[in-house]
């Protein structure tokens, strides 16, 4: 019975972008998730070929949900089909429309003219032909919270594990959210292409009251316009507009996934490479006291661990072919941090399992940033396999001062047979 009234919810729920000139689908895109609506098996039960469309005005991402289906099966018992308008209502704005093509007669015939994103526009750039801007807002701006809660469905379609904010919180908070909304601009319309969403947390500084840390939350290009350079560009926009806060000491990201770590990863090297280079970062250099490592870091208001990415990844990047010594020394740096950061669970372990996992995990770390070093059109060094088995001792002196590791904190680790290494 399942398999005859089941379908696979990613597919049935259809996303669209609708012109506000034409009133016709600009772009028509499906989720990356539904088990947060749908539940983990992500099927929708007792329809055959169920059809959700969810089209949006692309300017203000006001919104029609359009149901539709072959057929649907009648009740046996307590067995019926699902409610699947009150189901996704639940996620979707109060003002949400149900006709479609009232909705779209509706946003063809209103004045748009003069409508503009939230907040204030700070920063535009060209590609192909074609002009994006970037607007800054906050969530007490009324205009601001309109677009979001248009909006909030899609973290749950297209952010793994994330959750809608709360847009009815006390206004202070609110005011701790910022918006950074990313648009096409012609000129007749705007058209949405993504958005970011940040919070700032208040660090306690009594010289500077208003200090504070600010942390990426939610950051998502739409489907049809990834892969084009927007979520580089926004990310820059992001950077440069904190790098220029005086308030912000610090940007952090929340729960990252692998795509954003791998921009972010990407991104930072890009603009810390200047500094490295005027340095003269070097494995070798890096262990001198001497290596202005926490100068270099503050200024790019980077976390001890991303830094430290962008330091390895820098330093792998410019070993040449051959040179034994400095991949040496990089892997015990590398392996330095990690034993450091693990150093109590790493402790759980025999000596020759505690020197497999610390290798292992070391491997890993390596690999991830050849491939985004290959990804980003340089060639890292190849170190032949088997290298850096016996480290163990040397990385123990390191972490006991002998010499200067590079520093790092948490993040989600690799499962192994006793314990989690983090990297």
């Amino acid at each position: 019975m399942e398999e005859e009234w089941g379908a696979d919810a990613n597919e049935a729920v259809e996303l669209s972008l609708l012109s506000t000139t034409t009133g016709k689908p600009i772009a028509t895109f499906h989720p990356q998730f539904t088990y947060g609506i749908f539940g983990e098996s992500e099927n929708i039960f007792g329809y055959k070929d169920p059809n959700l469309q969810i089209s949006f005005a692309a300017n203000d991402m006001k919104c029609c949900l359009d149901i539709s289906y072959e057929d649907k099966m009648e009740p046996i018992g307590s067995v019926q089909a699902e409610d699947l308008e009150a189901t996704i209502s639940d996620f979707l704005p109060e003002d949400c429309e149900k006709d479609l093509k009232e909705f779209q007669t509706k946003i063809v015939n209103r004045d748009d003219s003069k409508w503009n994103p939230p907040g204030d526009k700070i920063s535009e750039y060209t590609l192909k032909g074609k002009t994006y801007e970037i607007w800054r807002s906050t969530i007490d701006d009324a205009s601001c919270r309109d677009v979001l809660k248009n909006i909030q469905i899609l973290v749950t379609f297209y952010i793994e594990g994330g959750t809608a904010i709360d847009l009815e919180d006390e206004e202070w908070t609110n005011k701790r959210w910022e918006v950074y909304f990313l648009y096409e601009k012609s000129p007749a319309n705007y058209t949405f292409i993504g958005y970011c969403t940040c919070y700032r947390y208040y660090l306690y500084n009594p010289k500077s009251p208003d200090i504070s840390r600010i942390r990426i939350s939610q950051f998502l290009i739409l489907p049809p316009f990834q892969h084009q350079g927007h979520g580089k560009n926004l990310y820059s926009t992001l950077i440069t507009h904190f790098l220029s806060t005086p308030t912000i000491q610090e940007i952090t990201v929340e729960d990252p996934s692998e795509a954003f770590q791998n921009l972010r990863d990407l991104q930072d090297l890009e603009r810390l490479t200047p500094a490295f280079t005027n340095a003269n970062l070097t494995p070798q250099s890096f262990t001198n006291k001497s290596f202005p490592a926490e100068d270099i870091r503050t200024q790019a208001k980077l976390p001890v661990r991303q830094f430290a990415r962008a330091c390895e990844m820098f330093m792998l990047r410019g070993i040449e072919k051959g040179d034994d010594k400095s991949m040496k020394v990089f892997r015990l740096l590398v392996k330095a941090r990690i034993y450091k950061q693990n150093k109590d669970v790493l402790a759980q372990l025999d000596r020759l399992e505690r020197i497999d996992k610390l290798h292992d995990t070391y491997l890993h770390v390596e690999d991830e940033y050849k491939a985004l070093l290959i990804a980003a059109g340089s060639a890292p060094v190849e170190e032949e396999e088997g290298e850096g088995d016996d480290d163990e001792e040397e990385v123990e002196e390191m972490d006991m001062g002998h010499k200067r590791p590079a520093n790092g904190e948490g993040e989600a680790g690799r499962a192994a047979k006793r314990v989690r290494v983090a990297e």
